[in-house]
């Protein structure tokens, strides 16, 4: 499996799989980590810049 990025390179998803105790059920996932990471980024610099709002919010009472 291939992804496209805007630019048109291409990059291999990152997969795994898991295969239940009695081994009947395979199951494969596809994961973008690249992306989660770039994701979890964001949160935590929209997490910080709350935190910072909401201190001056109660600096202002």
């Amino acid at each position: 499996m291939e992804k496209k990025d805007r630019y048109g390179h291409s990059h291999p998803y990152d997969t795994f799989s898991s295969i239940s105790p009695d081994g009947s059920q395979k199951t494969k996932w596809s994961v973008d980590f690249a992306q989660g990471d770039r994701n979890y980024s964001k949160l935590v610099r929209k997490s910080y810049q709350d935190r910072i709002r909401r201190k001056k919010k109660k600096a202002a009472k």
